[in-house]
């Protein structure tokens, strides 16, 4: 069979009869996951017409009783540590119709330190857990790439270097539960003029009273039940990190907080760092390191961004069993083919610090996202008023039953403060905190 395109039920039951017992069946569906995912999964159409024959191939594997159970341990060990009999169903039929259980606990099994995804792996793709009217990011709901297969996908070449880290599982899952989660972005200034605004670094004008309207607004945030609450880029001055991973720490129940971004020097590289606060750690759960400059209009002058660029970029996915959440930099998430990487992966929740002119071009990024994992993104922009011009300071993407999704965005800020939203409902009025 292999090399022979299967296109009708009557070829894969034919495949299935000649198989002797369940694992031949297996393995012969192992040949044809390797050589025919492509041809199979051209177009739409050919998706829809391997859907219909799920069922009557699922029966045939389960002809001697509970499968794969009964005869997962014959098979041979593959794909760190899975059965081949589990990979080939998984990868024919999708991870929610077989062995779903088995690929997404075990491909996490025995992980518990960040590992590189490399070009080649196999990994699960989760539907997206919000109670959000059953969306779903199966691939016959969604538009996908010529190739993939149902929950589960293939690391493909890319730039970027992937670090999957699975430190964090207990506290990544519980974030994205419940039916209304609360989301928080935080605009501490009014101007552009707040800031000393050269290459490298931008920080504010006054640091202490830039912290004191961060923390501010966070304690606010948390009181308001926001779990998730995303603060600006270069508008979070290091100093207060610490503060913050201790109020994130004895909060009821634990938010995640994407705490802005600073430029900093380290070890001689300059950076653009944005920690994530998570848990009851008492520093931040992960950063993320800019991947790519800022070129914009400073009085008149283009002005570029001062900082030195990691060759490859990383991009770090904390990941549970459930949920997977990474953070990006402005310009980072608006370079297309990294959103769509970001959908790839199955990641649910972005969080975004940024600095920008203008929001123009981050719902095509959103869009992107939605498409491949119904995942959602939150930017938080600031300042306000950028040389005379007011600018949108918070965008939310939320998935729909189609596969563009709606892109909610706010501009009726009086900085300091933060505007609240409700993932299922949309943005509230916006919140300003005294300090």
């Amino acid at each position: 069979m292999v090399g022979t395109r299967v296109d009708s039920v009557g070829n894969v039951a034919a495949a299935l009869s000649e198989a002797q017992g369940p694992l031949g069946a297996a393995v012969r569906l192992m040949d044809l996951a390797n050589s025919e995912a492509s041809a199979l999964r051209s177009d739409y159409d050919q998706l829809t017409a391997f859907h219909d024959v799920r069922d009557a191939s699922s029966a045939a594997l389960r002809l001697s009783g509970n499968w794969p159970a009964a005869v997962g341990p014959l098979g041979a060990v593959t794909f760190e540590g899975l059965n081949a009999p589990d990979v080939a169903l998984a990868i024919a039929f999708g991870l929610d119709d077989a062995a779903h259980t088995t690929f997404s606990r075990e491909w996490l099994q025995g992980r518990t330190e960040p590992f590189e995804l490399a070009v080649g792996d196999l990994f699960p793709v989760q539907d997206m857990p919000l109670a959000l009217d059953r969306y779903s990011s199966r691939p016959d709901r969604l538009g996908v790439r010529d190739g993939d297969l149902p929950h589960v996908r293939r690391r493909t070449p890319g730039h970027e270097r992937i670090v999957v880290d699975p430190r964090f599982a207990d506290e990544v899952d519980g974030l994205l539960s419940g039916d209304e989660v609360r989301v928080a972005v935080i605009l501490p200034n009014a101007d552009i003029g707040d800031f000393d605004f050269v290459p490298f670094p931008v920080v504010p004008h006054e640091p202490e009273a830039q912290a004191a309207r961060v923390i501010a607004a966070v304690r606010r945030a948390i009181d308001e039940g926001c779990r998730v609450i995303v603060a600006p880029e270069c508008a979070v001055p290091q100093r207060c990190v610490d503060e913050l991973c201790e109020i994130v720490a004895q909060a009821a129940p634990q938010p995640i907080v994407f705490a802005g971004s600073s430029h900093l020097e380290v070890a001689g590289a300059k950076m653009n760092l944005a920690p994530v606060l998570l848990g009851e750690l008492t520093a931040p759960a992960w950063t993320h390191r800019k991947m790519s400059r800022f070129e914009t209009s400073r009085n008149g002058q283009r002005v570029t961004e001062g900082i030195d660029l990691e060759n490859p970029p990383s991009l770090r996915v904390a990941t549970g069993a459930h949920v997977r959440i990474a953070a990006m930099i402005c310009k980072d998430i608006l370079d297309i083919d990294r959103a769509r990487l970001v959908g790839e992966l199955g990641v649910h929740l972005i969080g975004v610090p940024a600095m920008s002119p203008t929001m123009t071009e981050f719902p095509a990024a959103a869009h992107e996202v939605i498409r491949r994992s119904q995942g959602v993104m939150v930017v938080a922009n600031n300042p306000l008023g950028w040389e005379g011009e007011r600018v949108v300071h918070a965008l939310m993407s939320r998935p729909t039953r189609d596969d563009v999704g709606r892109v909610l965005r706010s501009d009726v800020a009086h900085p300091p403060g933060l505007v609240i939203g409700v993932l299922q409902q949309g943005w509230m009025p916006f919140v300003t905190v005294p300090v």
